[in-house]
């Protein structure tokens, strides 16, 4: 099936190596992809990723998305289609305006209208568009973790703010001593 045995074929020789030294995840869109042939159908890309998963991944991470009852129906349909491997949501907080934009037009990426609201009305400063992110990327990690998603992947972009702001509201930012190593404590 297409490019699909080339990456297919990736996935599977990282699979067969002695001991299997490394977990193998996959990239997958929640949504269709607008702009990349040849996969121009919501049924054929999930056909896609299940055969990535058949070669031997060991779980999916989802690019970013907005919309949570977006990835739950994805993981149903992904069921569906015989997909039995973990699939993580991917979240990109929303750490400032002009990156947000960027970045969601560049993934073409759906924004529920109630998010580009909520940032409309902050986008010129700074600091109300990260406390807008917390509030938002919270809200989303408790709705999945709500439905029963084990795990989250939080795309960071190296900053730090927003997601420690994210790990707060949901209890999961453990404070250590200025100086500490971030050991096993």
């Amino acid at each position: 099936m297409r490019s699909a045995m080339w990456i297919s074929g990736l996935v599977l020789d990282a699979a067969l190596l002695p001991a299997r030294p490394c977990v193998h995840a996959l990239p997958s869109r929640p949504r269709p992809h607008l702009t990349l042939p040849p996969l121009q159908d919501y049924k054929g890309e999930i056909a896609y990723l299940k055969e990535k998963v058949d070669a031997g991944a060991d779980f999916i991470i989802t690019q970013m998305f907005f919309d949570v009852e977006v990835f739950l129906q994805f993981v149903r349909d992904c069921r569906a289609a015989g997909i039995a491997v973990p699939i993580m949501p991917g979240l990109m907080l929303i750490q400032s305006y002009p990156g947000f934009k960027r970045m969601t037009n560049f993934c073409k990426s759906r924004v529920p209208d109630y998010i580009l609201a909520e940032l409309e009305a902050v986008k010129d400063a700074d600091d109300k568009v990260r406390e807008a992110g917390i509030k938002i990327g919270a809200a989303m990690c408790k709705a999945l973790m709500a439905a029963g998603v084990k795990g989250l992947h939080l795309y960071t972009l190296n900053l730090e703010f927003v997601t420690y702001g994210v790990l707060r509201e949901l209890g999961l930012f453990r404070e250590f001593p200025e100086g500490t190593a971030l050991e096993h404590h």
